[in-house]
């Protein structure tokens, strides 16, 4: 199968998922992030922004000798000194940002779209220092005449795979195929399409499935969704969909991802909620009377996935909606006297735990850890900019 059909999964949660607000990685940790990526069978990495930092270089160097087999990539600006630089450091795909919407050509660059051409004719400059993925920066806000236009040029000059990016997360999941379906009509034979979605309504997911279907073969995604504001398409939840639902597998290893998740939220501090599909606490967990009936005859009945494949297993938990079915089930010896009372027990502690202090001191420290570790406020680089040493040229 050609690169250009095969399904091929890029992670970016070492490089945009460090663009979360408050998200920083230790080289180290990056490696023991790239590490848990690689047991899930992701081959392919968005990793760093090598001019960023010497610890992004120092990393991508120790990432290049410790997974020999990695895809390991690194996004560049589009200058040519960005990508030698990337290069240098161990990268070994290069993912060129190219905006390409009039909005950040005008307002962000000052640049129009001939000067934009030029730009990518600078940078771009053969012999390439890597395999060059030309990622295409708010593509589905921009005039689709001029998206070919720079995927054509792009081509030209040696890109070896295209990356649409929905940078604002507004694009809707009818919409995605039309953008998808041109690129691919433009694109030569052998050339892969790729999709980067933004979560700002939700839809990132559902996007990355459209595109999927519409023929893109390259998406990204990030462990939990990590990312800038709302953050991009989860990790887990495409791998999920793409192998069961589009009968497309790309060879993730689906039973790693809890841990995987589990993992990035203890290293981030950002917390998977407890109704995210398939890493959330009650992803499997079932409560109302008629579901856990029908789970009780078949599971199916109201589980889309076996928890199974996912290296967990599904509970049914006793709640305010039990019925007498899971009480029986639990304690098939007792009398329908005794099962209700302790049914109506069951519902009134439920009800009286819900009306707990718990909950409202929970989301206060959650409160409190989110502005004090989630980024760095004025009042903090008030208290740096005090603690620097005397300006001799002032």
């Amino acid at each position: 199968m050609k690169e250009s059909e095969r399904l091929v999964l890029v992670d970016n949660t070492l490089r945009e998922g460090e663009q979360t607000p408050g998200v920083a990685f230790s080289a180290e940790q990056k490696l023991e992030i790239l590490g848990l990526l690689v047991a899930a069978g992701i081959t392919f990495v968005d990793a760093a922004f090598p001019e960023s930092s010497e610890d992004e270089r120092r990393f991508l160097g120790l990432a290049a000798l410790r997974f020999p087999d990695v895809a390991l990539g690194a996004s560049c600006r589009l200058r040519a000194g960005s990508l030698q630089l990337a290069a240098d450091s161990g990268a070994r795909e290069l993912f060129v940002v190219v905006p390409v919407s009039d909005m950040h050509l005008e307002q962000r660059l000052g640049l129009d779209r001939e000067r934009l051409l030029a730009r990518m004719a600078e940078a771009l400059v053969p012999p390439l220092p890597a395999r060059v993925n030309v990622a295409l920066e708010d593509a589905f806000r921009a005039d689709p005449t001029f998206v070919l236009q720079a995927v054509r040029r792009a081509v030209e000059l040696g890109a070896s795979r295209i990356f649409l990016a929905d940078t604002v997360g507004v694009v809707l999941p009818w919409e995605v195929g039309g953008l998808v379906g041109q690129v691919l009509e433009a694109l030569p034979s052998g050339t892969a399409l790729g999709t980067h979605f933004h979560n700002d309504f939700g839809l990132a997911t559902a996007n990355t499935l459209a595109a999927l279907t519409a023929g893109a073969t390259h998406p990204t995604a990030a462990v939990n969704g990590l990312g800038e504001r709302a953050g991009n398409s989860d990790l887990a939840q495409v791998a999920a969909a793409a192998e069961l639902l589009l009968g497309r597998p790309a060879g993730v290893r689906l039973d790693r991802l809890r841990h995987l998740s589990a993992r990035i939220a203890e290293l981030t501090g950002i917390v998977v909620p407890q109704t995210a599909p398939l890493t959330g606490f009650n992803a499997f967990r079932h409560t109302s009377g008629i579901h856990v009936h029908g789970m009780l005859r078949d599971r199916h009945t109201y589980e889309g996935a076996d928890p199974e494949r996912f290296g967990t297993e599904h509970s049914l938990v006793l709640g305010r909606h039990s019925g007498r079915r899971h009480l029986r089930h639990l304690l098939p010896g007792l009398s329908e006297k005794r099962l209700g009372q302790l049914l109506q027990a069951v519902k009134l502690r439920a009800l009286r735990r819900e009306r707990g202090d718990g909950a409202a001191e929970l989301l206060d420290r959650l409160d409190r850890f989110n502005r004090e570790c989630l980024g760095i406020g004025e009042e903090e680089l008030a208290e740096l900019l005090e603690g620097l040493p005397e300006d001799e040229e002032r």
